[in-house]
């Protein structure tokens, strides 16, 4: 459990073509294009959590001029607190300001853990898809 401190959005560059965006505790979002944003996950997305990062969301969808998409980047492991990521998901989408959620898979990460993930999301109606890493 982090502290509220961590949970807080702490901006770098909102405006930044590329590179580091915003942080939330150890969490770092960077502008990948246009409307891409990919979040290096590590933090446990609880309700205090999620609603910083949609309110995140929110102010760039304004900013970049439209509804945008996230990349959820687990490159440490295996998405932490699966429920709890499933729930940062759905906020996400209803929020309007994310059209699309990637979940970026890497080698050693359970598939079977993102199949799941993915089809809980997809028939609650949450677009989402799962891209290789590099």
């Amino acid at each position: 459990m982090g502290t509220e401190q961590d949970k807080r959005v702490t901006w770098i560059d909102r405006e930044g073509a590329t590179g580091e965006i915003f942080r939330i505790g150890k969490d770092v979002a960077f502008r990948e294009g246009a409307k891409r944003l990919r979040v290096v996950a590590c933090s446990t997305p609880d309700s205090d959590y999620r609603r910083s990062f949609v309110s995140a969301t929110d102010v760039l969808a304004e900013a970049w001029g439209g509804a945008i998409d996230v990349v959820l980047d687990f490159s440490r492991a295996a998405p932490p607190g699966p429920g709890q990521a499933v729930g940062l998901c759905r906020d996400l989408h209803a929020s309007g300001s994310v059209q699309r959620i990637v979940i970026r898979r890497h080698r050693g990460m359970p598939a079977w853990l993102l199949s799941a993930v993915s089809a809980i999301l997809r028939r609650a109606g949450t677009p989402v898809e799962v891209e290789d890493s590099e």
